[in-house]
């Protein structure tokens, strides 16, 4: 099985919970992580943990549903 297409859900960005966004990546899945700490969004953003970062549930909502897609 795959998780290429799916979409996966999620809170944290912090510490060990970093990972999930790239980890979701890797394995073909579309991710959407919240997080409250910006400092946090930003440190995974720069490191490339995470592919986009938005304050807008519909902008985020309308990505996911396109990277779905798009598989």
């Amino acid at each position: 099985d795959t998780l290429c297409g799916k979409l996966f859900v999620s809170s944290g960005l912090g510490g060990m919970s970093g990972a999930q966004g790239k980890a979701a990546e890797i394995a073909g899945a579309v991710a959407i992580i919240a997080e409250v700490d910006a400092s946090r969004i930003e440190t995974r953003f720069n490191q490339g943990w995470v592919s986009m970062k938005s304050d807008s549930l519909r902008k985020v909502a309308q990505a996911a549903l396109k990277m779905q897609k798009e598989k």
